[in-house]
């Protein structure tokens, strides 16, 4: 039978090699460069588990990633003296675990030659991923590439046409013939949409906001786009009910000004700029390269 103790110990042994794995990824950008350097260097040793090294430069590496809430994860604080011991104490007992683990075989296991696959793509899309934003970092637009993008591509700048507009949507024909004839009456066209309408935006008056072409169905478009301020349709028959519509406002088309669109055009630039770089990159990397492919293992 465990004790109490021991039980606590396991546990928050446990919870740190969970720990250590889940920040690993984060870390792994940080220490990828950093610990090839300590390794070729040697570093400082500051403990020996049958041969297998822990340096000062590691063992504080380990202590920079651990997230904000590591106290209370741990059961103890890093940063002073006691709680580093303990830390050091639990990393020890990881390495014992794991070098016991070796001994019995347990990585040539199936799935967990799989998992450790597994890792080794994790650790290579984080290099990856460091490297493309190493490529993004060193990625400019000048506002003169950026001025001369818009000029040459001006016409597509621009805003389409809109219209703001208002329905009341019922199920049947007869109940829409009954509520033109209100509206053409005079009937205050908020209220009926508010106690007739089943349309989504009955709530509001019925009140669509400003929409272009293309939003709505055509059969809906034709109609709408040809009213005049103020106007309102006949009965337009669509798969969600019977609409009447009134037009309220009314924009036309307009070009864009290069302020508008400054931004979307650095960010567009931008990621054309890095597709480029990139694609150099691996034609360049390629061609160095001996790659040799066994095609018939593929057929």
């Amino acid at each position: 039978m465990i004790e109490g103790g021991t039980m606590k110990k396991f546990f928050l042994l446990f919870a740190l090699c969970s720990l250590l794995f889940a920040i690993s990824a984060c870390a792994k950008k940080e220490e990828a460069k950093e610990a090839e350097q300590a390794e070729k260097a040697q570093g400082t040793i500051l403990a020996d588990i049958n041969g297998s090294i822990i340096t000062l430069e590691e063992f504080e590496r380990k202590i920079k990633v651990l997230p904000k809430n590591s106290a209370a994860l741990l059961g103890y604080d890093v940063n002073n003296l006691e709680g580093k011991k303990k830390f050091l104490d639990d990393l020890i007992n990881r390495e014992l675990l794991v070098q016991e683990a070796y001994k019995k075989g347990l990585d040539k296991k199936k799935n967990i030659v799989l998992k450790l696959e597994n890792l080794e793509d994790l650790k290579k899309q984080i290099l990856i991923t460091e490297l493309v934003k190493d490529l993004k970092r060193k990625t400019t637009v000048s506002s003169e590439e950026i001025e001369d993008f818009y000029e040459k591509y001006k016409t597509g700048f621009t805003e389409p046409p809109k219209v703001r507009a208002r329905q009341i949507i019922v199920k049947s024909e007869k109940e829409a013939k009954q509520i033109l004839v209100q509206l053409l009456q005079g009937a205050d066209f908020v209220m009926l949409a508010k106690e007739k309408s089943i349309g989504p935006n009955a709530a509001k008056g019925g009140d669509l906001g400003f929409f272009s072409r293309g939003e709505m169905p055509e059969v809906f478009d034709n109609i709408v786009f040809n009213l005049q301020k103020g106007d309102i349709s006949g009965i337009i028959k669509l798969k969600s009910g019977y609409h009447i519509v009134q037009l309220l406002d009314k924009r036309e088309g307009r070009e864009k000004s290069l302020e508008e669109v400054r931004e979307k055009i650095r960010e567009g630039l931008r990621r054309e700029k890095e597709a480029k770089q990139l694609e150099g990159l691996l034609k360049d990397l390629k061609e160095k390269a001996a790659i040799e492919i066994n095609q018939e293992l593929l057929e």
